[in-house]
């Protein structure tokens, strides 16, 4: 009797210590705070530098190497409210009538104008749990730089070939 309390005591162990890998595992790290899967949203600082970030990779062509940022937020710089942003984009690209817009123009407006909080941050942990896995000792920051490669075909990938095929 002594050895099968013992037993199940090990199996009740093993069981919480499972629990606790996988709410471990339901959290994502971004800018060095904890994002709970339960509570699928972006502070707003990070969610205007993800979308700044995510566009910036969109409007680049991975295909060719050209690194093409809309706006500049890698030395520290304050990323722009949405409506900032969408006026950068529209006057970078020299967007004059939208309904003249090219396909990748139109898909660039989108994301500035379409992508809500709870799908970004569905974005971002489909990022991180994807490069995380293939590279586990890819940090936070990582995910952060311009031009970084794994992050780059992600959104060529999984984001801009999904949309515009």
């Amino acid at each position: 009797m002594g050895k099968k309390n013992k037993k199940s005591h090990e199996q009740r162990r093993q069981k919480k210590i499972a629990r606790s890998k996988a709410r471990r595992k339901q959290r994502i790290c971004i800018q060095g705070s904890s994002v709970s899967v339960k509570n699928p949203c972006l502070s707003k600082i990070d969610y205007h530098w993800w979308l700044t970030h995510g566009l910036n990779y969109l409007n680049s062509n991975y295909e060719e190497g050209i690194w093409d940022p809309i706006c500049d937020i890698y030395a520290g710089q304050t990323p722009p409210e949405p409506a900032e942003l969408l006026h950068r984009l529209v006057t970078k690209l020299n967007i004059k009538d939208p309904t003249k817009a090219t396909e990748k123009e139109n898909f660039l407006l989108a994301w500035c104008l379409g992508v809500k909080n709870e799908a970004l941050y569905g974005i971002i942990f489909g990022l991180t749990s994807i490069l995380t896995k293939e590279n586990p000792e890819m940090t936070s920051e990582e995910f952060r730089q311009p031009y970084n490669g794994g992050v780059w075909a992600f959104f060529d990938k999984y984001v801009k070939s999904k949309v515009l095929g």
